[in-house]
């Protein structure tokens, strides 16, 4: 029911604001959009994206290197310029502290990240059609809608599930959460224990290549919980298409599942691992 309320709420708001295209973004779009057509005819996308990627794309002068450096990034220094910062190799055997990476790597940066920006504009284009355009996202803080609608210089209509709310954000932009519209969600909710279900069973899209192509973070999850994974998403669509358009409410009805599986959600951007019995 949790998936389906959001979708149909989705398609509500698009309904009431004229909205001509939805955007799910990769990875946590993927159940989602494939349950949005069921309860919709709205043209809707599926986009290759992540706060990793978006973040590097984003980097056009040495202020932005600092901003992202003091993101939160569990690792070392080198660790972060390898994985956040796409620097392969130490210059000169040279490592340094946080405060020091946009004045020994800056240049070395900013160029690797223009090049990508420019391959990766390249597919938005002709991925996202202009018009009146949503952007779904699940729990976020907006991270990639902003980046992307600094990038291509046009706003999205951002719905989330939940939006996390930053005390400090300089740039207001147009987002609507579920949860604060009065979604129904079960007591005891925690997003942690949903995110690995609506994913799609790849790594997290890194970088774009020469020829256009995206480069990908290895996958965390083994074949037996992608199994598992997949085998519920086939469930929740499952009901979803026999159901209607009409959603149980929570209160009517228990859902429950006990897999035994030790899960591992990792989460790139932050280089953090959160392990937890599904």
């Amino acid at each position: 029911p949790v998936i389906k309320s959001f979708v149909l709420w989705i398609e509500q708001k698009a309904e009431e604001n004229r909205i001509e295209q939805v955007i799910f973004p990769a990875r946590d779009g993927y159940l989602l959009q494939k349950a949005f057509k069921m309860v919709s005819k709205r043209p809707s996308l599926y986009l290759f994206t992540s706060r990793s990627l978006c973040t590097w794309v984003g980097l056009k002068s040495k202020q932005d290197i600092v901003k992202a450096a003091y993101l939160p990034f569990s690792g070392g220094v080198e660790e972060m310029l390898r994985k956040r910062f796409r620097c392969s190799q130490l210059l000169d055997n040279k490592l340094v502290a946080i405060d020091q990476i946009q004045e020994c790597y800056g240049n070395e940066i900013l160029a690797r990240a223009a090049e990508t920006r420019q391959r990766y504009v390249e597919y938005l284009r002709k991925t996202i059609k202009n018009g009146n355009t949503a952007y779904i996202d699940f729990v976020s803080r907006g991270t990639c809608q902003r980046y992307l609608e600094d990038i291509l210089d046009r706003n999205f209509y951002g719905l989330y599930f939940e939006q996390v709310k930053i005390k400090k954000e300089k740039r207001v932009m147009r987002i609507e959460s579920f949860i604060e519209d009065g979604g129904n969600v079960p007591g005891g909710w925690n997003y942690l224990y949903v995110e690995p279900f609506i994913k799609e069973m790849i790594g997290t899209a890194w970088d774009v290549g020469e020829e256009g192509s995206f480069i990908y973070n290895d996958i965390s999850y083994s074949i037996k919980q992608q199994r598992f994974i997949q085998n519920v998403q086939n469930v929740v669509l499952s009901e979803i298409a026999s159901s209607g358009k009409e959603c149980s409410n929570f209160r009517d009805e228990s859902y429950s599942m006990d897999a035994g599986i030790s899960m591992i959600n990792f989460d790139v951007f932050t280089n953090r691992k959160i392990e937890y019995q599904a």
